[in-house]
Formats: C-alpha cells, sequence, structure tokens
C-alpha cells in the first residue's frame, strides 16, 4: 500500500482486508480503491468494487 501512495490511508485500511476476505467495497470513490487493490496483483483480484449509488 506504501508504494500504491493512497490518497487517504482510511481507503487502505479497507482494500487490505477486503482484498484478503475476497469482500465487495461499496464506496462513493471507487477508482481510488480499484488503484490499491491493483497493486498486489492477484490477491488484489479477490476483492470487488461497488460504486455507491
Amino acid at each position: 500500500m506504501g508504494q500504491a501512495a493512497p490518497s487517504d490511508p482510511v481507503d487502505g485500511t479497507v482494500a487490505v482486508p477486503a482484498a484478503d476476505l475476497g469482500a465487495v467495497i461499496v464506496t462513493s470513490d471507487p477508482g481510488d480503491i480499484q488503484h490499491l487493490l491493483d497493486r498486489p496483483g492477484p490477491a488484489g483480484r479477490r476483492a470487488e468494487v461497488a460504486p455507491l449509488r
């Protein structure tokens, strides 16, 4: 996560456990979360990002 340089540390706090659990992250900023999930490669693809509507 340090290499991804998150704009908000909370995003990293959400992305890491979500990737571990294969969770769905509902967020108003899907681009930032997806950027963080793309960094660890296949491990990050276990999580899914859903835009908040």
